[in-house]
């Protein structure tokens, strides 16, 4: 028997002795008919016209509806849309991007997204197959553009579909990747949280002091942001902190874990805890329990119900007088809002805060966990006041500098003067200004 050749419509066709023949499965029975022809690309249009009748109708809709009830089964595989997502689950880490939890989930909802829109549109589409092709495809990105997402959101969604299709397109005998054929947005626009300051970041924990404030687990969300502002840990990590990430060195107390977004790399960080945290940490002691977690009722609650927690957070700096969304183009027209803070926001106003205080990258990346490229793209900002000041001192000490020193009248009884200004005027303008604040701190 010869190779069996695949067929996009589904089923083989294979050469015994000198005659082609169709092989196809219904209703998981084997069927088999020869297709009267040695020549191959005869039987190739003979096995298709058998496999696909020709429907005609100007309702795309219908043409699946046609198609499927005339094929019954003849798909080309057996995987249904509901169980793609377990299928890409199981597939090997060899085979697919060795993902976090985090980012899985971020895929799966993309595509639930995607089959819950496939159910309403065309519903006769039962299985991952080449029905889902490149005008599906573009009906679906056209929706997604329809809900006025954020650039790199819309990416997303597109990329994770798109990763799906290709690690399981040989379970799926698709021809193609339609995703292939669906452009991301160039150079998307990004849309960050308003700037937040560590000084404000320690000021939300005065809310907590409102009677008249009453979320869920007050007592835990309260250590839940002390942690955040002095860790600078992500929410998820703050929520899963336990008793024995608690460590104790000659030095003092740190909290080592490994991150959840960086755990596939089995890589941990090292935060020290500093004495507003650690008084915050003793309160919690009072509810600790056999779970070992830090925040036992906030960590069980976001085991079912994270979003939850998320919108608690949000509320503490709405309660603070933060307003905590704006719509996608900064203006109060009718549009997708997304959050200007959030609990992510402690992070940035903590690694900002250390980076202006000199504190070293290599310590910044064992604290936080980050590479030396996110810290200096996220974190290190720059100062603007104080550069602007620096800017002003040293102009105006050039001036000064520049424009006397030929009509600058030095007695003769005065040999240190002359030299001093000899001095000045052979070195660098950096060195200049150390002097100066050498001699204005009495220090020269």
């Amino acid at each position: 028997m010869a190779k069996q050749q695949n067929l996009k419509s589904g089923g083989y066709i294979f050469k015994r002795g000198t005659t082609y023949y169709l092989q196809y499965d219904i209703n998981k029975k084997r069927h088999v008919k020869s297709l009267r022809t040695k020549n191959q690309r005869q039987a190739q249009e003979k096995a298709k016209e058998l496999l696909d009748p020709v429907i005609h109708s100007n309702d795309k809709t219908k043409v699946i509806e046609n198609v499927a009830k005339a094929r019954q089964i003849i798909q080309p595989s057996s995987l249904k849309l509901q169980s793609v997502w377990k299928a890409y689950i199981k597939t090997s880490t060899d085979d697919r991007p060795n993902s976090s939890a985090g980012t899985l989930g971020n895929y799966e909802r993309n595509w639930k997204q995607f089959t819950d829109w496939l159910k309403d549109s065309y519903p006769a589409i039962e299985y991952l197959c080449d029905q889902i092709d490149e005008q599906i495809a573009k009906e679906y990105r056209d929706h997604l553009k329809t809900l006025k997402l954020a650039d790199t959101t819309f990416n997303y969604k597109i990329g994770a579909l798109k990763l799906i299709f290709r690690v399981l397109m040989k379970k799926a005998c698709l021809s193609s990747n339609v995703w292939d054929s669906i452009s991301r947005i160039k150079h998307p626009k990004q849309e960050t949280k308003k700037q937040f300051t560590f000084q404000q970041s320690e000021s939300l924990l005065n809310t907590f002091d409102k009677d008249e404030f009453q979320p869920m687990h007050k007592e835990q969300l309260k250590v839940l942001f002390a942690i955040g502002i002095y860790s600078g840990q992500r929410l998820i990590d703050c929520v899963n902190l336990k008793w024995s990430n608690i460590i104790k060195f000659d030095t003092g107390l740190a909290i080592q874990c490994k991150p959840q977004k960086t755990i596939k790399f089995n890589k941990s960080i090292t935060a020290p805890i500093v004495k507003s945290l650690q008084t915050a940490l003793a309160e919690a002691r009072g509810w600790e329990d056999e779970s070992g977690y830090i925040l036992p009722d906030i960590a069980k609650r976001y085991e079912y119900n994270p979003t939850g927690v998320r919108k608690d957070a949000i509320k503490v700096f709405s309660e603070a007088g933060y307003i905590t969304s704006k719509t996608k183009d900064g203006s109060d027209k009718d549009s997708r809002k997304y959050s200007a803070y959030g609990f992510h926001s402690l992070r940035h106003a903590l690694f900002s805060h250390l980076c202006q205080k000199g504190v070293t990258i290599e310590r910044l990346k064992t604290w936080s966990g980050d590479s030396e490229k996110t810290l200096l793209k996220y974190y290190l900002h720059a100062d603007h006041e104080k550069m602007i000041s620096d800017a002003q001192e040293a102009i105006n000490f050039i001036d000064i500098e520049a424009s006397e020193p030929e009509t600058l009248q030095i007695e003769d009884n005065e040999p240190e003067r002359k030299d001093l200004v000899e001095l000045v005027q052979s070195l660098p303008i950096e060195k200049v200004i150390k002097l100066k604040q050498l001699i204005q701190n009495g220090d020269y």
